[in-house]
């Protein structure tokens, strides 16, 4: 069970405590934020949202523990509205450096052959958030923008923050066309419109076959998991093809 955070009448100081929950084997790593006593237990999810876009995140939040999942637990708010995310103060640096992205870029660095055991340990970083992707999307709930520098990387696996839970729905698996246009798109758009992919287009040669593929093991790893048909399967990786230019 996931404790709330404390009620108190008093204003508290600003501190942070690391906490990893498991989403279905997925770690989600968080931060415990205490800003006012008055504003503990709001969503950690996105900046300047509406009562009833938080009424829809507690209800995704609900819904994933109803099906047995640890869902993140709820953060607060500071003073003016905003939300604290993971990243504070100069731990954004911290971050940033130990993200996916970060992984991902350090390729370009190696001269000549890159390491097989980078090369392992990088697939297994990228499976492990095609998964999380996938179970967040399986359970109805779009993550927002899960850019790769939202990912932090943990040992052998990646926890993913920053959430924007402005959207939950019920997914129609029987149509690929539908749960794209309706549901999936903004997710996937997010990832290249953020630019987790560009490295491809500042490398040449063997590295930028290894890493065209690498990003199409990606998605293929997310639709993998999705409780489409056989054929829907497919066709749904044709539309990836068709707008992501794999």
């Amino acid at each position: 069970m996931l404790k709330r955070g404390r009620k108190t009448k008093q204003p508290v100081n600003l501190k942070s405590q690391k906490h990893d929950y498991r989403l279905q084997g997925i770690i989600l790593t968080t931060h415990n934020v205490s800003a006012h006593g008055k504003l503990l237990g709001k969503p950690n999810i996105s900046q300047n949202l509406g009562g009833a876009e938080i009424q829809g995140i507690e209800k995704a939040i609900t819904r994933l523990r109803q099906k047995g999942v640890l869902a993140p637990e709820l953060l607060a708010y500071d003073l003016k509205g905003r939300i604290f995310l993971t990243r504070i103060g100069s731990k954004r640096r911290a971050l940033k450096a130990n993200s996916l992205q970060a992984y991902l870029e350090r390729i370009n660095s190696f001269k000549g052959k890159i390491p097989g055991s980078y090369m392992r340990q990088l697939s297994s970083l990228l499976s492990s958030a095609a998964r999380t992707i996938a179970v967040l999307h399986t359970n109805g709930i779009a993550h927002g923008h899960p850019h790769f520098r939202n990912f932090v990387v943990s040992k052998s696996k990646v926890g993913i923050h920053d959430f924007r839970l402005v959207e939950t729905t019920r997914i129609n698996w029987k149509s690929a066309e539908e749960a794209w246009s309706r549901y999936l798109a903004d997710d996937f758009n997010s990832i290249e419109d953020f630019g987790s992919w560009r490295i491809i287009e500042r490398s040449s040669g063997e590295k930028r076959q290894l890493l065209e593929k690498l990003r199409r093991k990606f998605y293929e790893k997310i639709v993998q998991y999705y409780p489409f048909p056989p054929e829907e399967k497919r066709k749904f990786m044709r539309i990836l093809q068709r707008n992501l230019f794999l």
